[in-house]
């Protein structure tokens, strides 16, 4: 029997239950949240505050797991030049 390594999944795939189910199954993975998605509970800073500090094409990862939905997690991010407000260039 195949094990697999990690799920991919978009933002629509979030919440407690369904994070919490993936820990106790053991299955690790990789998921994008959304940018108001709150870390540390209700009075924690939103997710897009933790990374304004990026500039373009730069990335960062906590090394602390902090908690999304209840779910201790460990946060990544990047900034894609794909998003700039001068997408003309491209």
């Amino acid at each position: 029997m195949r094990k697999v390594g990690y799920l991919l999944a978009d933002r629509e795939f979030i919440g407690k239950d369904w994070l919490s189910y993936l820990q106790k199954e053991q299955i690790a993975f990789i998921i994008r949240i959304r940018e108001n998605a709150l870390v540390d509970g209700k009075k924690g800073a939103k997710v897009k505050k933790l990374f304004t500090h990026l500039k373009v094409l730069q990335g960062y990862y906590y090394t602390k797991a902090r908690k999304i939905y209840g779910v201790q997690v460990y946060l990544y991010s990047n900034r894609s030049g794909l998003f700039c407000k001068d997408l003309k260039k491209y």
